[in-house]
């Protein structure tokens, strides 16, 4: 056991449950019931495929493209990929979108465009710089930015503009709860396409930077 890495887990255990605390309960306190009901619905078709999408990401771009593998010191994972990234990907997704909605950007373009710079930014500034230092995942080969290529970024910018617009058209297209979370579910699977074609495309043309 490393204890960097445990550290860096436990931190994204607990803001993923601050998360879901925030999204269920304290955000909806002072709604009426049948809002209430409405805000948990929509929380539970966000979070929850946002929990899919980031372990059949994880694991596929890893299979697919073997660029990256983390490091052995975390406590918890699911195949080849930890726990705590996949949640830390939910709660990410989750607080862009909720920080772009109060700062009332509308139109679905616009909004999916604007939900990509707050996790991009904070893999840049803190993720990299924390997984080139402490081992909590390693680039093959390594490239320009703490040994990340610019190609993590296109990586990190498409699927979240994939999962913010596709949510997007799923809440103003499907009115009844299932139909929405099955559809978001299973959403993973054509976009998972789409971004595995943009990657091979730019690497086809950039190589491995």
């Amino acid at each position: 056991m490393i204890l960097s890495f445990v550290i860096y887990e436990i931190f994204w255990y607990i803001l993923f449950a601050a998360t879901i605390y925030y999204a269920l309960f304290y955000s909806v306190k002072d709604k009426k019931e049948e809002e209430k009901t409405i805000e948990r619905k929509k929380a539970v078709v966000f979070i929850i495929p946002a929990i899919v999408w980031a372990f059949i990401l994880e694991y596929s771009t890893q299979s697919i493209f073997q660029r990256y593998h983390y490091g052995s010191g975390f406590l918890i994972y699911i195949s080849n990929v930890p726990l705590n990234v996949v949640f830390a990907w939910a709660t990410l997704l989750f607080w862009s979108y909720w920080l772009v909605k109060k700062l009332k950007i509308n139109g679905n373009i616009k909004t999916s465009l604007a939900c990509t710079a707050l996790p991009i930014l904070c893999d840049l500034i803190f993720f990299e710089p924390l997984a080139y230092y402490l081992g909590y995942w390693t680039w093959t080969p390594t490239s320009v930015w703490f040994g990340s290529p610019i190609g993590n970024i296109v990586g990190w910018f498409s699927v979240i503009f994939l999962f913010i617009f596709t949510y997007n058209i799923i809440q103003n297209s499907i009115k009844k709860f299932k139909q929405q979370f099955f559809a978001a579910l299973f959403a993973v699977i054509p976009n998972l396409i789409v971004l595995t074609i943009i990657l091979k495309i730019w690497t086809a043309l950039f190589g491995l930077i």
